[in-house]
């Protein structure tokens, strides 16, 4: 079980990382905080993604939900880690900035 930590309440995930999704996740943190950048999420599959930011311990912080044909812009820092999941909470997508662009593909 891994847990995962979202504002002040942890969501429980029975399903193992590597299990969950395609994603190929390379850093299980976000590194450093200290040169600003943004990321464009665009999300081209048929349903709604949410977006987490992986924190510097590691854990899930949730940033919102994406709908369908939608994009949004997100201010944050080189060497974050972000994560999108499905409605099942599989895995659609992982990047590290400073990508400028990220696209959520099915």
């Amino acid at each position: 079980m891994r847990a995962f930590l979202i504002g002040v309440i942890v969501l429980a995930i029975w399903a193992p990382a590597a299990a969950a999704g395609t994603c190929h996740i390379t850093q299980k943190r976000s590194i450093s905080g200290s040169v600003k950048t943004s990321i464009k999420f665009v999300n081209k599959t048929h349903g709604a993604v949410q977006l987490y930011w992986l924190d510097y311990t590691g854990h899930l912080v949730y940033y919102g939900t994406l709908a369908a044909g939608a994009s949004a812009t997100q201010v944050t820092f080189k060497t974050a880690a972000w994560l999108m999941l499905n409605g099942n909470y599989s895995c659609v997508g992982y990047v590290v900035t400073p990508k400028p662009t990220y696209v959520i593909t099915p």
